[in-house]
């Protein structure tokens, strides 16, 4: 069988192993419904599959080709980014706002939605689709004091 002579891994260690090294890849997927035959495996230097259901352990060509490479580009952006040209520190990956600053914050959009008229409901509807709203998009110290 196909699988006897090799050990399959995962792409989260396909990525670190190509994030470690400094030479030139190929990624090689093989057809929908056949796969790579035993030849061609046995040319591969590194064997990884995607871990799927076992009640429907496949993924069509597009979805395997999908799931490698943002494993591989997503694990770039967190090592790289700031020190690759080609990604620029532009987007925060991580928002920094401060647990202090986060409450002072909730403590704002508290009142501002005690002031607003209406019933209870409401204003815990406006209190709470507020906070949603803000911290949705992972807002950073300075974004949160301008507010």
């Amino acid at each position: 069988p196909k699988t006897s002579f090799r050990h399959f891994s995962f792409p989260w260690d396909l990525s670190k192993r190509f994030n470690e090294s400094s030479n030139k890849i190929a990624l090689v997927f093989g057809g929908e419904g056949t796969g790579l035959s035993t030849e061609d495996l046995q040319k591969c230097d590194f064997l990884t599959t995607l871990p799927t259901w076992e009640g429907y352990p496949i993924a069509n060509l597009s979805h395997s080709v999908n799931g490698f490479l943002y494993q591989l580009h997503s694990d770039r952006v967190r090592n790289q980014q700031g020190i690759d040209a080609g990604l620029p520190e532009i987007v925060p990956i991580e928002g920094d706002l401060s647990p202090e600053l986060r409450d002072t914050f909730l403590e704002a959009v508290e009142q501002f939605s005690l002031s607003v008229p209406g019933n209870q409901e409401r204003k815990d509807s406006i209190k709470n689709s507020l906070t949603r709203m803000v911290m949705k998009s992972s807002p950073t110290n300075d974004e949160v004091t301008r507010l």
